[in-house]
């Protein structure tokens, strides 16, 4: 399993753009060629419409970046990241409550197993 390391430089959340097109959130941390990426989850954005179909405002939402997986961490090359950016502050928390969301419902599927 892969962690962070004390070798690499200091672990900080940021959103991540990846050439693929996917804008996702996760703490990270620079290793060589590489990124550890601890509980990425995807930025997802929907647009909501008022009554004469026009966009009124645009919703986000967080989940898991790979489904079906009890990892938490992952690498990725430096090469697919574009860009990264510090997150604002609704974002942050809106990203911890993710995680903690994500976290129970993992633990009520198990026990309903």
């Amino acid at each position: 399993m892969t962690k962070f390391t004390k070798e690499g430089s200091a672990p900080q959340t940021k959103i991540i753009r990846l050439r693929t097109g996917e804008t996702i959130i996760a703490t990270m941390q620079g290793m060589g060629t590489e990124y550890i990426l601890e509980r990425p989850m995807s930025i997802v954005s929907y647009p909501t419409t008022d009554r004469r179909g026009k966009i009124a405002k645009v919703g986000v939402f967080l989940k898991d970046w790979i489904d079906y997986t009890n990892d938490t961490y992952f690498t990725v090359p430096k090469d697919i990241v574009i860009t990264t950016a510090e997150p604002d502050t609704k974002m942050y928390a809106d990203y911890i409550e993710a995680k903690i969301h994500s976290d129970l419902q993992k633990a009520q599927d198990e026990i309903h197993q």
